[in-house]
């Protein structure tokens, strides 16, 4: 802890984290047609879908990577 070793490999995961939930939120929003031409034409919609897709996607990286 006192030479940093801990705060580098947590800024590791947390920056792996990170890009795997953006990659899964991406993926699923590619396979459920949430896309710019949803966002502009229904908003609402397109936020609470994103917010869906955002929450599973954490679950997902928690699961599989923080809570092994």
């Amino acid at each position: 802890m006192m030479n940093g070793a801990l705060s580098s490999y947590l800024k590791g995961i947390d920056e792996r984290c990170n890009h795997i939930v953006n990659i899964t939120i991406r993926e699923m929003a590619n396979e459920n047609n949430v896309d710019e031409e949803l966002k502009r034409t229904d908003q609402l919609k397109w936020v609470g879908l994103m917010n869906n897709f955002k929450n599973d996607a954490e679950e997902i990286v928690f699961n599989e990577i923080i809570y092994v």
